[in-house]
């Protein structure tokens, strides 16, 4: 009986890390699709992002998928583990400098639950 709660929580443990994984993907491509869009880049028709913001969207996300530490953190900026290149966290840093303040009139929601992770995991 108590292997059978066990393996339920872990699966639910399991469930919930990846939602939150999920919902880090689309704030990432959300945040990625405010600067390029702002900053003017030429994109290729139809596409959501230019070249250069493709390639970090691409790389953020395989980043945030091979996360090891997904269920213990709030966001990579405050993860004890740097998984980002040195080269390619500035320009997520960049990114989230210019684009952050933003989010709150185009994701006001996503924005705030951003917030409340950030004042929890600390």
């Amino acid at each position: 009986m108590n292997a059978t709660k066990e393996s339920m929580r872990s699966a639910e443990k399991q469930a919930a890390t990846e939602k939150k994984r999920q919902q880090e993907i689309k704030s990432m491509e959300e945040i990625l699709t405010i600067y390029c869009h702002g900053k003017h880049h030429l994109r290729e028709a139809g596409a959501k992002l230019c070249p250069d913001c493709q390639s970090l969207a691409d790389y953020a996300k395989a980043r945030l998928l091979a996360c090891p530490r997904m269920a213990e953190k709030s966001f990579c900026a405050v993860c004890p583990i740097h998984c980002y290149q040195k080269d390619r966290r500035e320009e997520i840093r960049r990114v989230m400098r210019w684009a952050g303040p933003r989010m709150l009139l185009r994701h006001p929601l996503m924005t705030l639950r951003h917030i409340w992770y950030k004042k929890i995991g600390k």
